[in-house]
């Protein structure tokens, strides 16, 4: 029987194959179990921050839509027709 075969009965398991690992490997699975937790740890901080950062995203865009219905309220201009302000100038000309 190959030694790499998956047993679906664990009495045909050779008993010495339950044996402890030894304080090296347990050791190195300690180590790579703990920078698994910091790297999760790390992960849920970055999706937090990125939850806040999104959050302020949205205020800003509300923000933007308000004062751009705002620009468009105080000239008249119908919500369905697009428009491009001119960052430096100011100038706003309709977005074809």
């Amino acid at each position: 029987m190959d030694q790499h075969e998956n047993f679906s009965d664990v009495s045909q398991v050779p008993s010495t194959s339950f044996a402890p690992v030894d304080p090296n490997t347990l050791e190195k699975l300690d180590h790579i179990s703990s920078r698994k937790d910091e790297i999760a740890a790390r992960l849920l901080k970055l999706e937090q921050e990125k939850v806040q950062l999104l959050r302020l995203a949205n205020e800003l865009d509300k923000e933007f839509s308000n004062v751009l219905l705002d620009i468009r309220t105080s000239r008249g201009i119908p919500n369905d027709v697009g428009i491009i302000i001119h960052p430096q100038t100011g100038e706003i000309s309709p977005n074809p």
